[in-house]
């Protein structure tokens, strides 16, 4: 099924040993195999290596050349493309500022009560005072229970 190339892209399941170095010496096939009630996908070996790098080389329009690059440098420069680039890189990010814990930190302490008592005694004296509520020694008054 998989022949010389592997053209239809099969990935090879299985847990022959034998199997498994046979297809490793063919480039593009994958293997998966079972470790531990885990299905396992092992890395590309050798040969698939040496084929990729051999297909990259080949394939010469993937790859800038010398004369094609110096162009687009200039192009970069004249434009101003390739400053605002540098420049958004230069600019590191700020960090921001973090508060402590607040449940490692002490609580702060108060101050002398002298001060709150003033406050109080002058919110007294003014024009807010509290009203006392009468109470009946009967319950309530026969003025109420008349009408």
């Amino acid at each position: 099924m998989v022949g010389k190339k592997n053209d239809k892209h099969y990935i090879l399941a299985t847990q022959d040993r034998d199997l498994q170095d046979k297809m490793r010496s063919k480039p593009g096939v994958p293997l998966l195999y079972l470790h531990n009630k885990s299905p396992t996908l092992e890395k590309p070996s050798e040969t698939s290596y040496t084929k990729a790098g051999q297909t990259l080389e080949a394939n010469t329009f993937m790859f800038i050349s010398q004369n094609q690059n110096e162009a687009l440098k200039t192009m970069k420069k004249t434009l101003g493309v390739e400053e605002k680039e540098e420049a958004n890189k230069a600019l590191p990010k700020k960090r921001k500022h973090k508060n402590p814990n607040p449940l490692s930190c002490k609580k702060k302490k108060k101050k002398s009560g002298l001060k709150q008592d003033e406050k109080r005694d002058k919110v007294i004296d003014g024009r807010v005072r509290k009203r006392k509520k009468s109470k009946h020694k009967n319950g309530v008054p026969q003025t109420f229970i008349q009408q």
